[in-house]
């Protein structure tokens, strides 16, 4: 459901839009983002985060011993804060002030938008590491950017345990989930991308049945959730049954507290396991549906395949 917003003024980068969620697709043949290609394959190299103030977050972070990213901008172009990140992404500071408010006007010649598919932001982005790395990566957000860490929760894959932390900074949410073993989905993840960060993109709706249904008009691969798990969460939380044959036909998980309701749906995984997700929150809820992570990297072992062989 994303649209074509924009082409940069001087390099080959695209702007792709739908609500508040932006995405750059870039396929330069130089620099920081070209590199990380060739390390990683297709990945996330580089994350845009608005701050009250980015030069005093620069300097905040900078100050904390963060690495600053310092490619030299083209004539014309804005000068963004940037530091290194974790897993040896980049994480780029912007404003709402005078200079950096105009990134999109300054850096990028517009294009018309187009009716999407109800995505309206970026809700949180999933990141793997290494379980002795975790404690580094949570250390890292919660010094510079003043984040809250969630209780750690273990996460059952049928070939090993991962540790699982959400972090939160304002409207930054992550997800660091710290492998053991190489063999769950997690440490092959790590293995097949050379240690690429982000695992997972996660977009919000307002309304993911409508979603549901837009995507799967334009062909979006959702990852098919066996009917276990939907006969358990019926029972667990007495769900209506209409409301349960809606979300067995989308394939659409689900979860609630005390708070409210939470709704999650997921793309097959791409090769090197990498995958996007879809989520509604209503009320209150604050999770990310861990309960529902077995039978999630369940279907997600079903519908990958080795190299070379076939999907049914």
């Amino acid at each position: 459901g994303f649209a074509r917003a924009g082409a940069h003024v001087s390099k080959p980068v695209t702007l792709w839009r739908q609500g508040r969620a932006n995405v750059l697709v870039n396929t330069g043949e130089a620099g920081f983002t070209h590199s990380t290609y060739l390390t990683h394959g297709t990945t996330v190299s580089e994350i845009a985060l608005m701050v009250p103030d980015a030069q005093a977050a620069f300097a905040r972070a900078t100050g904390l011993l963060a690495q600053p990213h310092g490619e030299e901008p083209a004539a014309g172009e804005l000068r963004i804060p940037a530091i290194r990140g974790v897993g040896g992404s980049v994480l780029r500071l912007l404003d709402e002030g005078a200079d950096l408010a105009g990134i999109w006007q300054v850096d990028f010649a517009a294009s018309p938008a187009e009716l999407g598919a109800g995505i309206t932001g970026i809700d949180h982005i999933g990141q793997t590491m290494a379980y002795d790395e975790m404690l580094s990566w949570s250390l890292f957000y919660t010094a510079i950017f003043d984040a809250r860490k969630a209780p750690m929760v273990d996460v059952a894959d049928p070939d090993g345990l991962v540790r699982s932390q959400a972090i939160r900074a304002g409207g930054l949410r992550v997800t660091l989930n710290g492998a053991e073993a190489r063999h769950t989905l997690a440490g092959r993840f790590i293995e097949d991308s050379f240690g690429a960060s982000v695992q997972h993109v996660a977009f919000a709706t307002d309304d993911i049945f409508a979603t549901a249904e837009v995507l799967a008009e334009r062909g979006f691969a959702a990852l098919r959730i066996g009917a276990n798990y939907y006969a358990d969460i019926e029972a667990r939380f007495g769900l209506d049954s209409a409301l349960i044959a809606k979300m067995q036909a989308a394939s659409i998980m689900y979860d609630e507290d005390a708070s409210g309701r939470f709704f999650q749906l997921y793309s097959q995984p791409r090769g090197d396991g990498f995958f996007f997700e879809i989520v509604e929150r209503k009320g209150g809820y604050d999770g990310y549906g861990a309960p529902n992570a077995p039978f999630r990297i369940a279907a997600q072992k079903r519908a990958a395949r080795p190299v070379g062989m076939p999907r049914r």
